[in-house]
């Protein structure tokens, strides 16, 4: 079988097995309940696909993993998170303008495994230097 198409039948396996999951839990009341868990799958599939399927390492961009629409987690209306998939072997730079913002963080995590994750890098407002017109590298 063709690697993608493994991969393929295999997400389709997952998500079949997360709605089990979802149908016979024990908080799901009535049809609203189940929709939104099916929303909720979805949300999680579409941020998957922005960011590893429409991104590369080999030359990332940014991507906002909430908003106004799409939910992972709970919400948190003074914070915006963004995502951008890394490769180890490479150097990046990162440029941005920090507007308005009181608090602007940029959290590096790696680890062996998926099981071994920890903290690399966490460079803060208070490590950063901005321009006249609020631009930092």
């Amino acid at each position: 079988m063709n690697p993608a198409t493994q991969a393929f039948a295999e997400l389709i396996a997952l998500l079949q097995s997360a709605e089990q999951a979802f149908l016979t839990a024990r908080n799901q009341k009535d049809d609203v309940d189940i929709s939104d868990s099916y929303q909720n799958l979805l949300d999680l599939v579409a941020i998957g696909v922005d960011c590893y399927i429409d991104n590369s390492a080999d030359n990332p961009h940014f991507i906002k993993l909430v908003d106004s629409h799409r939910k992972m987690g709970g919400d948190n209306a003074h914070a915006l998170y963004d995502f951008a998939p890394l490769n180890g072997e490479l150097h990046y730079t990162v440029r941005g303008n920090r507007g308005g913002t009181a608090y602007l963080g940029v959290t590096l995590y790696g680890g062996a495994s998926e099981q071994a994750v920890t903290v690399h890098a966490n460079i803060n407002t208070s490590h950063l230097t901005f321009d006249d017109y609020s631009n930092f590298t």
